[in-house]
């Protein structure tokens, strides 16, 4: 599978849960009989289209032509992929965002991506995939929409001239750009 085949698969699996949600909370509505059931579809339909737009608006900043990175987009992204995520720090670049995004889906429960100049580290509950890892360290892996931010990753350290150390611990997965 090609690295564009399996980013299209990724974006397509990350919205299609919230817009499905959307779709079965118009159903809700359709059926609904009093005003609490209705202004409960209309809340679960409300919900899902914010999470679809924030999910399009992380993907437009990670995949899309240059433009500034907006961290209260950031912080929403995280706060979708794992309730238990936190952000120290503010994402500057497109490489810097890609890692947080790798870094987001290591994350098992409550922890924290520091984003600093030189790298973007997550700690507490974390665990790397072994591909994910493979990658990282310059490996081979097949491309899967599992691992296609890693692959991107590694493709946006190539454009911005950057070479990628990784260390993890048992705590914490620490990507460093030199």
């Amino acid at each position: 599978m090609q690295l564009n085949e399996a980013i299209a698969s990724r974006m397509n699996h990350d919205l299609s849960g919230s817009v499905c949600a959307a779709q079965n909370a118009v159903q809700l509505l359709d059926m609904s009989g009093t005003p609490a059931e209705k202004a409960e579809a209309v809340r679960l339909i409300a919900d899902a289209a914010a999470a679809v737009a924030t999910r399009l608006k992380f993907l437009r900043m990670m995949f899309g032509a240059p433009q500034p990175i907006d961290n209260d987009v950031v912080r929403a992204y995280l706060k979708l992929v794992n309730p238990g995520v936190s952000l120290d720090g503010e994402v500057a670049t497109r490489l810097q965002l890609t890692c947080v995004a790798v870094l987001a889906h290591t994350a098992i429960g409550k922890s924290t991506i520091a984003v600093r100049p030189d790298s973007v580290s997550a700690e507490g509950m974390v665990k790397i995939s072994p591909d994910s890892k493979k990658i990282l360290q310059g490996g081979a892996a097949e491309v899967s929409p599992i691992n296609a931010m890693t692959f991107w990753v590694m493709e946006q350290a190539k454009e911005a001239k950057k070479m990628i150390h990784l260390a993890v611990s048992e705590r914490v997965i620490k990507i460093t750009l030199v």
